[in-house]
């Protein structure tokens, strides 16, 4: 069955694959150390219709079933799976180090379904302005939840019409958290440009930290309207001429962590966060100030959809905490070269921009590690796991070496395990003994005894999930199924 299309560049010539491919390698680097491209023009609308055929032949086959009017292609259409034409990706190291990683999803026309979350706005970088220096990921980009709206009355009025229109018009009607505001109006309000910021760090006991804070434009007038859960959830509202906050931080007590919501007077800017401390409101030099970020964000363009930088991981608490644990201290020289070795390069601080070109979707990221080391990396992790495995049971053999009748016996009673669930399903019985499975014409024609153990007392439902048997030394071999 054909789903999808790769093509591997190598193997053909490239004015085989088409205007699409022509199309996505204007914004690639096809001299760069890693290519891909994949078309997917007409995949959706095929498996849609197969999807159609099986789904009519199963309501054919099962003749009480109440048939659902779904039409599978319209279904990935309203979903906006089939607005995707093509995509491919490049990888080129541009300098010492440093990658740009680009990406291109061809579109039919504009994002459509759950991709237009992603809303057609665009800005620069604002979230960098905002994010104290130490923030380990900011964000800034536009989300339409409205897409959200129209792809759930397109999937309702294909499966029951105007009445399923009107069952999703009703819930958005309806109040919000128990406040009088409406979904409907949630939604519009949450929905245009938000800056993130995000400071994540390790304790010493390799406990996870994080502080968050977040701003969403143009949704400042929605605090105001939810002054109705100070009495449903006991928050704590507060009015200054700086603006109108809220106090949520009892939800999260078990957390650690804060809950804080502020509307500043003078901006219709909504703005939550987890830690007074640290917020835009904070003192102290912005993101956008240090080097790391400016030698990065330099090479964007200047206004994108979504922008997005990472500050890499700090592996200092890692090593700490190896070193200063008695079982791990002697594998620190292994930790330290497996990750310099491997991992050193994703590690590093990255940056990417998403934008729009005619009906193409960019993506254009500089990093430390290229795609290409992305792919690789998954044999490595695969083989490294494999290897991993190995040696923690060589060394758990070298613990405890299993005898060899504890083997037998323990065949014995997967034996038993198996005959038992196909005797329960041929027969419908609840419980299965031994002498229901063991004998002359039956599942098991003979059950040897390897160490004067006995079977006898076995019974096996549908609830038992692990059978054993005594030895005559007081040792006990089981079986889990």
């Amino acid at each position: 069955m054909r789903l999808l299309k790769p093509i591997a560049l190598s193997l053909l010539p490239l004015t085989l694959l088409g205007s699409s491919f022509d199309d996505a390698s204007e914004h690639l680097d096809l001299d760069g150390t890693f290519v891909a491209y994949m078309n997917f023009d007409g995949d959706g609308e095929e498996l849609g219709e197969k999807l159609n055929r099986v789904y009519q032949e199963l309501l054919a086959a099962n003749p009480d079933m109440p048939p659902i009017p779904v039409n599978f292609p319209a279904l990935f259409d309203a979903l906006g799976f089939g607005s995707i034409k093509a995509v491919g990706a490049s990888s080129i190291e541009i300098e010492g180090g440093l990658h740009l990683n680009r990406s291109v999803a061809l579109l039919d026309g504009e994002l459509k379904g759950l991709f237009g979350i992603y809303g057609d706005g665009s800005s620069t970088f604002t979230g960098a302005n905002f994010a104290p220096a130490d923030a380990t990921t900011v964000a800034t980009g536009f989300l339409d939840y409205t897409a959200l709206i129209d792809s759930a009355k397109d999937i309702a009025n294909q499966v029951m019409g105007g009445m399923g229109v009107g069952f999703v018009d009703n819930w958005l009607a309806g109040p919000a958290f128990g406040t009088e505001v409406t979904y409907q109006e949630l939604f519009e309000a949450l929905s245009g440009k938000w800056d993130i910021a995000l400071k994540q760090g390790l304790t010493a006991e390799m406990d996870s930290e994080i502080v968050a804070w977040l701003s969403i434009e143009g949704a400042g007038s929605l605090l105001s309207k939810l002054r109705s859960i100070e009495a449903i959830y006991g928050a704590t509202f507060t009015e200054t001429n700086e603006g109108l906050s809220a106090n949520l931080s009892h939800l999260l007590e078990s957390t650690g962590m804060g809950l804080y919501f502020f509307a500043p007077s003078g901006s219709d800017n909504l703005v939550i966060y987890t830690d007074p401390s640290w917020t835009a409101m904070s003192e102290g030099p912005r993101l956008s100030e240090t080097e790391d970020f400016q030698q990065l964000a330099s090479r964007l363009p200047e206004e994108a959809m979504v922008y997005n930088y990472s500050s890499g991981i700090d592996v200092t608490p890692i090593y700490e905490f190896i070193e200063s644990n008695p079982q791990t201290a002697d594998y620190i020289a292994i930790a330290r070269r497996a990750i310099d070795e491997l991992l050193s390069d994703f590690l590093e601080p990255t940056v990417t921009a998403s934008y729009m070109e005619g009906e193409a979707l960019l993506s254009e990221q500089y990093a430390g590690y290229s795609t290409k080391q992305i792919v690789a990396m998954v044999p490595v992790a695969f083989i490294g796991g494999v290897s991993a495995v190995a040696a923690m049971s060589a060394s758990e053999m070298q613990d405890y070496q299993t005898s060899p009748e504890e083997v037998a016996i323990t065949n014995n009673l997967s034996l038993i395990a198996s005959a038992a669930q196909q005797y329960m399903l041929e027969t419908g019985a609840d419980a299965v003994t031994i002498d229901d499975i063991v004998g002359p014409d039956k599942y098991i024609t003979e059950i040897i005894s390897f160490a004067g153990e006995s079977y006898d007392d076995i019974v096996i439902t549908y609830e038992t999930y692990t059978i054993s048997v005594v030895l005559p030394d007081g040792r006990v071999v089981f079986y889990e199924f």
